[in-house]
């Protein structure tokens, strides 16, 4: 606690070369100059990281073991978002690292639903999409 996340971050200036989507490609590679989580971490530091959103769970515990690496004690892991993947779960509960969200899948379809956004019936389509989506495929309707 002896530094504020403000006090941590550095902003990635962008230089005046840059221009259109040369530029906006840059900064999403590069949104900030930051030093490394592994030189951040100490030994022995309690640390919860904070992600805006769990896919795969892939990145998350990426970093997650550069905060272990340098010594440092992963207590959990918040997030905004998560898709709620089988396979992320199973690699956080492998990891060993608790995750909490705000807000998950379930929950924004039940507010898509409620919302009528979608149909109540589109649910279970969008279920299976999220167990395997990389090999999804929507179904086709038969004709008569």
């Amino acid at each position: 606690p002896d530094k504020n996340l403000l006090d941590v971050l550095v902003s990635n200036p962008m230089k005046h070369e840059r221009a259109g989507e040369d530029a906006v490609r840059f900064a999403l590679e590069n949104p900030i100059g930051s030093r490394k989580l592994r030189d951040l971490a100490r030994p022995g530091q309690k640390v919860v990281i904070v992600e805006d959103l769990v896919s795969t769970g892939k990145s998350s515990l990426k970093a997650a073991q550069a905060v272990r690496d340098a010594g440092a004690e992963v207590i959990g892991m918040v997030a905004i978002f998560t898709y709620e993947f089988p396979q992320a779960a199973e690699a956080f509960k492998q990891a060993g690292i608790q995750l909490l969200t705000i807000s998950n899948y379930t929950a924004m379809i039940d507010a898509a639903v409620k919302a009528k956004y979608i149909k109540p019936e589109d649910v279970e389509t969008l279920k299976q999409w999220r167990e395997d989506p990389a090999n999804w495929t929507p179904s086709t309707p038969a004709i008569d």
